[in-house]
């Protein structure tokens, strides 16, 4: 809810209600210095929508040309833009952007990090230039402004991102469309995100050498605004002193995009056993190093050797790291390594699927340990619900038996 007046103003007053205030009291509170929730944030309708889309009239089958048409249908009910002209700078917690942005689904008010991978991708294929462009625009704008791309669209945000998918946009957007100008301008900028993941890593030695591998660490010390009541009980089962490191690791755990996981719980059960920070993800390091890749081939466009070299050099000593650590050759899984510990979670989760998205591994592992990956991939997707996010039932949401979409749309694209 946005205030009417400086956040200054509005903190005196709410020193100044009794002790015990009444709901009227409580009312005439919110009505005199909040606009009602979601003031700032304004339907848009897309400029570039039309309503046959290349893609339909290559779908044979009636009955799913007139499901994508209705989902293509969607996107007029999800473009919005903030309007901060209702009040002062200071008065929002979302995050103003330059362009018009999707949102992720109807209740929402704000744009998510990674959610925006998929809108990019069905934007294009809905021939929605303009809107994934303007998009594009809105991350590289924000990059340059804070140093990264938050979780989502609120400032509350500004201390986590989520796994750092603005290069494969812009890669996508590029094969696509061919901007040469936006990538030009991108280049810089994902350089920038680029550098605020290698704050990131752990350096882990194997023979004498160093291998920089990337975790999700966030310097946090208090519960989570958005969810402040549910992370202050939680934290009350913690002595003290495990206060502080719960408060970091769960907001590392919302920063993973799986919020939350039995991946991330030392006893793979409960919320305050979590420790995400001691966890190399199998998922992580996979988006990084294609990021690698994209930025080497990027400098390959625009002529620039030199970095060109630089990341596919960085790729590459990414890629034998992960080999390292995170294979398993026997189970022929990728598995997150707990760097505290040297030990694997040798647990099943559909990150396992992640490297096969972003590296094609066909020459390197051989006939018998590829027919292995694939038994465990017919295992895995013989559920009704399709592929699981685990094999472990924790109560958590990105764990059995839920299966989402982003990952059984990475483990086909590989399977393709």
């Amino acid at each position: 809810m946005p205030t009417r007046v400086e956040p200054s103003v509005v903190l005196k007053a709410f020193g100044e209600l009794p002790p015990q205030p009444s709901q009227q009291e409580w009312k005439s509170f919110l009505d005199k210095f909040f606009w009602p929730a979601g003031s700032e944030v304004k339907e848009v309708e897309p400029t570039d929508w039309t309503p046959s889309p290349q893609f339909l009239s290559q779908i044979k089958d009636d009955n799913l040309r007139k499901w994508a048409s209705a989902i293509h249908q969607k996107w007029k009910e999800l473009v919005r833009e903030f309007d901060h002209s209702i009040s002062c700078d200071e008065c929002f917690s979302s995050i103003w952007v330059p362009q018009p942005f999707v949102v992720a689904g109807g209740r929402f008010r704000e744009y998510y990090y990674w959610d925006t991978y998929w809108i990019i991708e069905g934007l294009l294929i809905s021939q929605m230039y303009t809107t994934a462009k303007g998009m594009l625009i809105n991350f590289l704008y924000i990059v340059e402004k804070y140093g990264f791309v938050p979780n989502g669209g609120r400032i509350y945000y500004l201390n986590r991102s989520q796994p750092p998918l603005l290069t494969q946009m812009v890669q996508r957007y590029f094969d696509v469309t061919g901007d040469k100008i936006l990538l030009e301008k991108a280049i810089p900028i994902l350089e920038k995100e680029y550098s605020f993941w290698m704050q990131r890593q752990i350096h882990l030695d194997h023979q004498g050498t160093i291998y920089d591998l990337a975790i999700y660490n966030v310097s946090n010390y208090s519960p989570r605004p958005e969810s402040y009541i549910e992370d202050l009980n939680t934290s009350l089962l913690l002595p003290p002193a495990k206060r502080d490191s719960f408060f970091s690791n769960v907001a590392a755990g919302a920063e993973t995009g799986w919020d939350f996981s039995s991946r991330w719980f030392a006893d793979k059960k409960s919320l305050h056993e979590i420790q995400t920070n001691q966890i190399v993800p199998v998922d992580l390091n996979s988006i990084l190093y294609q990021n690698e890749m994209s930025l080497s081939r990027f400098f390959a466009v625009l002529g620039n050797l030199s970095q060109q070299q630089f990341f596919q050099d960085r790729a590459d000593k990414r890629l034998k790291g992960m080999k390292i650590f995170l294979w398993d050759e026997s189970d022929a899984l990728w598995y997150d390594y707990n760097w505290v510990t040297n030990l694997k979670n040798r647990e099943f989760y559909a990150s396992t699927f992640f490297p096969f998205w972003v590296h094609d591994f066909g020459q390197e592992l051989g006939p018998s340990v590829l027919q292995k990956v694939v038994e465990k991939a017919v295992e895995v997707t013989s559920f009704a619900g399709g592929l699981p996010t685990s094999l472990l039932n924790s109560s958590q949401q990105w764990d059995f038996p839920n299966a989402w979409v982003c990952k059984s749309y990475l483990f086909f694209n590989t399977a393709i």
